[in-house]
């Protein structure tokens, strides 16, 4: 099992298929995407901090499509 980068709770690990990061399904946050820059890089931040990163990817993701978290979103 993994460990949801957000809120640090059990996660499932998806298959990524062709993207350079890691895609998780959490039960609190359900399915999103975090870049490897990302995870690499904020492996500090605190769950409050990437609540926010998780909200604009949301919002930048098309209908249908995993929330995608990158550098922008922080």
């Amino acid at each position: 099992m993994a460990t949801c980068p957000i809120c640090k709770s059990v996660a499932e690990e998806i298959e990524p298929g062709f993207f350079d990061g890691k895609t998780f399904r959490c039960p609190k946050h359900n399915e999103f995407e975090v870049t490897d820059t990302v995870l690499y890089t904020r492996t500090n931040a605190d769950s409050a901090k990437w609540e926010v990163p998780l909200s604009r990817a949301k919002d930048k993701a098309p209908a249908g499509a995993r929330p995608r978290i990158n550098d922008y979103c922080f």
